[in-house]
Formats: structure tokens, sequence, C-alpha cells
């Protein structure tokens, strides 16, 4: 509230649904500041994507698209931010079916020890097993290749249900792209985005993204998947969105912020 007159809100859907529904005026505002924290994934070998889930009710189609676009690049990995137990369970257990059907050797040890590597990065139940079965001989080589393969990709997932503000300037600091699908995405999570210089996907525009400026739409599964090769296949598009983004950082720079909340308050924005 303004002047107990306004409602504030973070983006112009969330603006539009509760004008609907309320006579209390909905305007936009910006309660986050960005910073200049140009992350240093350009540099990396390494593609790291950040994908907010948020109880997003399409994760799991959503995450084979995702596992489409692994396969093809090598270098991409993923960290699922803000996920329920539930989802994580389930993506999980939808992970590892996955390496099941790339993996033949993996029908030799038990599915316990197969979610072990992915839940908690724990390889050594499995490679007890290996052990335990190649008794005095030696493993052989496709099976020690298979299993090298299935830690490798393992390592290229990782979930973080919950989030601190060091693991966010962590995880966008090394980040190439920022992806949120849900209905409404995280306005913080967007501003850290524009802070760190990368692009974003999201199924709307807002404030925070600027569609073919410093991201672009992803209202179904092309759009995911064209957008995910932009940014990803080549630095062209990504160099461009890093330049809106500093303009975006000084738009919502902490000293624009404050004039924006001053005229909210005299009544002239």
């Amino acid at each position: 509230m303004v002047g107990g007159k306004t409602l504030l809100v973070a983006n112009a859907a969330v603006q539009q649904k509760l004008a609907a529904k309320y006579d209390t005026p909905v305007e936009i505002g910006y309660p986050f500041q960005t910073r200049l924290a140009l992350g240093k994934s350009n540099e990396m070998e390494q593609q790291i994507v950040l994908w907010n889930i948020n109880l997003d009710v399409n994760a799991a189609h959503l995450f084979t698209l995702f596992l489409e676009k692994m396969a093809t690049n090598p270098q991409l990995s993923v960290i699922i931010l803000q996920s329920s137990e539930q989802q994580r369970q389930q993506l999980q257990l939808q992970f590892l079916e996955y390496c099941q059907s790339q993996f033949a050797i993996l029908q030799d040890f038990s599915q316990a020890a197969q979610m072990d590597v992915i839940r908690d990065h724990d390889y050594q139940p499995i490679l007890k097993q290996m052990k335990t079965k190649a008794g005095t001989e030696k493993p052989s080589q496709a099976v020690v290749d298979g299993l090298n393969q299935f830690f490798r990709l393992s390592r290229r997932l990782q979930f973080s249900p919950s989030l601190t503000r060091k693991l966010v300037l962590e995880y966008f600091d090394q980040a190439r792209l920022f992806v949120d699908l849900t209905e409404h995405p995280e306005a913080f999570l967007q501003v850290q985005a524009i802070s760190a210089g990368i692009p974003q996907l999201t199924r709307q525009e807002s404030p925070y993204m600027h569609a073919g400026e410093n991201g672009q739409l992803a209202k179904d599964d092309a759009g995911l998947m064209a957008g995910l090769s932009t940014y990803l296949d080549t630095l062209t598009y990504w160099n461009e969105a890093l330049v809106q983004n500093v303009r975006l950082i000084e738009k919502f720079s902490s000293e624009r912020l404050i004039q924006y909340w001053e005229g909210q308050q005299s009544g002239n924005v």
C-alpha cells in the first residue's frame, strides 16, 4: 500500500488479475534493487541453467525437454530451484528412468544405489556393488565406462529446494541462463539475473524481462527449446542480452528506486 490507497505488485499479470477483482487501484511497484555483479559464466566451459520451478505443475513435462537438450549439449548443467519434496522425488525418479534407458549396465545394480548417486552424488554404494559382483576379477571396461558416464551425467543435475542469499549469489555468479516458466516469475530472482547480466526465459514479459532484449518468451515447448539454443549454442545473443541487462541495472538501482518511491508518495508517478 502507498498512502493507504494503492496496492503495489511486481508485474503486469498480477496487476491485471487483482485490478479485476478489487476496487483498490493496483500499480506495478519495484521492491528489489539491482546491483552490478556481472557473472563469469561466459568464461566457463560449463553452461549452468537455473530453472526455478516453484510448484510449476508442468515441471515433469518440461524436465523431459531439459533432458533432451542435455543429451545434445554435454556442457549443459541444470540447477533446479525451489522444488517441493514431491516434485524433487518425482523428477529424481524421472531422471533415474532416463539414465536407465541410456546406460544398460545399470540393470546390474540396485535402484537404491542408483538413487544415492542421483539424490546425494554418493558413489560408494554402487562402487561397492561393482566390486562385489566382480569378485576377484577386475571389473570389465564396459562396466567402468558405463558407470563413469552415469556419474558424469548425474553431476549435471542439482536440486536446491531452499535458497539462502549466499546460494543465490553463488548460483547467479556462475549461471548462463535463468528460466522461470511459472505463471508469475519470481521478481527477486529476475532481479538477480539482471544483476548478473544473464538472459531469462519466461512465459510473459515483465518489468524485469523484455522479450528480444534481455530474454525471450517461452510460451510452449518450441519456445523453450528455441530459447535454450539461442543463449547456449552461441554467445552472440547472450552478449546482446548482457548489454540490455546493464541498462536495466541502472534502471533498478537503489538511487532510481528511491526516486520512484518518492514519486509514489508525492503522487508524481
